[in-house]
């Protein structure tokens, strides 16, 4: 039974730790980013909104792991946000300077400074924080709590909080 389990047979195309919504996130998605109501208790959010395009791969882990590792690119319309930033493409590090799935729960972290090193040290400030999870085939829903972005045009280096969805054509 558990070697099973561990081959992943019976849990679906996508395997054990995989998305039932959608096994393969891999491809171009749209992303809108809004600002958040200040009432709403967040000290700061977006001055304005923006539309990010994302490339994705998402990888098996090597070894024996739950879970999926999403590498690729985004890039903003707006360059007052950022221009293109890649997704570091990390195995050694416990997820918090690259892209992660698990399940249908998603996490995207780009640190500001680069090189980014493959480890679990602290990189520093990100210049973008994307949680959510994948809510349907296709569709992605934010986290605004835990999701950040910091503006290169803010020279502040403030850390803004917003709401995001997420769609593939």
């Amino acid at each position: 039974m558990l070697l099973v389990l561990l081959s992943g047979e019976g849990c679906g195309s996508g395997g054990v730790g995989a998305c039932e919504a959608q096994d393969d996130v891999s491809g171009a998605w749209t992303l809108s980013l809004t600002s958040l109501d200040a009432d709403g208790g967040v000290a700061s959010s977006l001055p304005r909104p923006d539309t990010i395009f994302a490339q994705l791969s998402q990888v098996r882990p090597p070894g024996i792991a739950l879970g999926r590792l999403l590498y690729g690119t985004l890039t903003s319309t707006d360059k007052g946000f950022f221009d293109t930033v890649g997704i570091p493409m990390l195995t050694m590090n416990d997820g918090s300077k690259t892209g992660s799935m698990l399940g249908c729960s998603l996490s995207i972290n780009v640190p500001i400074a680069s090189p980014v090193s493959d480890d679990n040290q602290p990189q520093g400030p990100l210049r973008i924080s994307l949680a959510g999870r994948v809510s349907a085939r296709g569709q992605m829903a934010g986290d605004s709590q835990r999701s950040s972005l910091i503006l290169v045009e803010d020279q502040t280096q403030t850390v803004r909080h917003f709401a995001w969805s997420g769609t593939q054509p």
